[in-house]
């Protein structure tokens, strides 16, 4: 069953084959605001409008819970290097109003196996909203 996705690329999922979740999800968004100098008074602020939101997520990609680590990790650094913009969703409902580019991304080995078959890791994503 689906939980949420970044377009086609990435779907988080529970099912009797494979589970890949979010161990965490963290959403923050900005506003603008300008700031004027006045001789001899204080600056005064001038609201500009919404910032942009960001979103980080940790994954951890385990191949005993049926996903392949390697493969999920050469996708998000393909998405990320060609500057790939999807939906971010949970359930069905979108995260904000725009599509959402990953602009960071790292990632931890946990267990690397005889042979470099990475049986699991850790990834860290920062998502940008992007318009």
């Amino acid at each position: 069953m689906a939980i949420g996705s970044w377009g086609k690329s990435v779907v988080f999922e529970i099912s009797d084959k494979k589970i890949m979740t979010p161990s965490s999800f963290e959403y923050s968004s900005t506003a603008r605001w300008n700031s004027h100098e006045i001789i001899g008074q204080s600056p005064k602020g001038e609201f500009v409008g919404p910032g942009s939101g960001k979103v980080v997520i940790d994954i951890i990609l385990d191949a005993t819970l049926g996903v392949k680590p390697a493969s999920v990790i050469k996708t998000l650094r393909k998405a990320r290097d060609n500057g790939t913009v999807e939906y971010l969703k949970i359930g069905k409902a979108k995260i904000g109003n725009y599509k959402w580019a990953i602009t960071d991304m790292s990632e931890k080995w946990d267990v690397v196996y005889d042979g470099g078959e990475l049986a699991r890791a850790t990834l860290n994503i920062t998502f940008s909203e992007y318009r």
